[in-house]
């Protein structure tokens, strides 16, 4: 890089003010989006678990599982897991 093409990057080029704030109302529009979004995902993320703890606790079978890179859920009764009900094995 010449010495011009330093000069020229770091050259101090003036801005209106109106240009500085828009710049800046951009920004924080950006950021408050992106914290929004993620407050959704937290939201989604701690009602999933608790739809499974609840799940768990009126006594149905979870089991997990992963496909396509996605991981999921599905609860069934235990009895199509092959338990009775009370916890024995069917013969």
């Amino acid at each position: 890089m010449t010495e011009k093409e330093q000069e020229q990057q770091t050259e101090k080029r003036p801005i209106s003010r109106e240009m500085f704030f828009l710049n800046l109302e951009h920004q924080i529009d950006n950021i408050s989006s992106a914290i929004l979004n993620l407050q959704l995902r937290l939201a989604n993320l701690i009602q999933l678990k608790q739809r499974i703890l609840e799940t768990e606790e009126l006594g149905l079978r979870v089991s997990f599982y992963e496909q396509d890179g996605q991981m999921f859920f599905e609860a069934k009764p235990k009895e199509e897991f092959g338990f009775k009900k009370g916890g024995e094995n069917e013969p």
